[in-house]
């Protein structure tokens, strides 16, 4: 009979601990889903208010062309201002091509590598679109200067940026120019991006605002540059 008693006892424990196990489990796993789920809607929602604020700018580009093509139109007949006017969109067309250095206010991204973590292309892809998208008028990673043409990719131990090779496990610097009135709600909209890249990926990461900030124009030799090779079809 005690026999018996026991072996009850030992089957009830063994039922309670998987029971308490299994609970233990359920509890864990809902709560890694419920994780997932609100890192998942604040990225949506950072996805959602920067497709906003594009299409804002967009609007906001369309009239600025109007303007600039009754600027012509009015020229017509004065020379002087029809060339002021061709000079400014050259010094525009300047600008956003990279072929000039830069100056203005902005934030400062530093990105380094923890016992932990590595910097990773794509983490720096990501922060370089992410600016882009809060109207960003200008970036460059460690001084160089990011235009529509530019590719960054993992190489050896080294992140690629125009044809150039940045060791990886070297800080980077991502600057951005930024009207300064527009620089906290910048910061702000970042704020996901970089917490995730904090506590995901183990990376150190520091954002400052700065008055002034240089960027140089893409130097001529950058693969982002190399046209040789294709011609005009007419």
């Amino acid at each position: 009979m005690k026999h018996t008693k026991t072996i009850s006892i030992t089957l009830i424990c063994i039922i309670l601990g998987v029971a308490i196990a299994w609970q233990y489990k359920s509890i864990y796993n809902n709560n890694k889903t419920a994780s997932v789920q609100s890192v998942t809607l604040e990225d949506l929602k950072d996805k959602l208010i920067i497709e906003k604020k594009n299409n804002d700018d967009l609007r906001g580009r369309n009239e600025e062309l109007k303007k600039e093509l009754n600027a012509f139109e009015a020229a017509k007949g004065d020379i002087d201002l029809y060339e002021k006017n061709l000079k400014k969109e050259v010094d525009k067309a300047e600008i956003i091509a990279g072929f000039t250095d830069v100056k203005g206010a902005g934030i400062v991204i530093t990105v380094k590598a923890t016992d932990f973590g590595m910097v990773q292309s794509r983490y720096i892809l990501q922060l370089v679109n992410a600016l882009k998208a809060i109207d960003a008028k200008v970036v460059a990673v460690n001084n160089e200067r990011i235009i529509s043409m530019t590719e960054i990719s993992d190489g050896e131990n080294a992140i690629v940026v125009n044809g150039i090779p940045m060791n990886a496990d070297k800080p980077f610097e991502i600057k951005a120019i930024i009207e300064t009135q527009k620089q906290d709600n910048a910061i702000k909209m970042l704020g996901n991006i970089l917490t995730n890249l904090k506590e995901y990926y183990y990376l150190d990461l520091t954002v400052e605002k700065v008055d002034s900030i240089t960027i140089p124009k893409i130097e001529t030799n950058r693969s982002s540059l190399d046209h040789d090779l294709l011609t005009i079809e007419k």
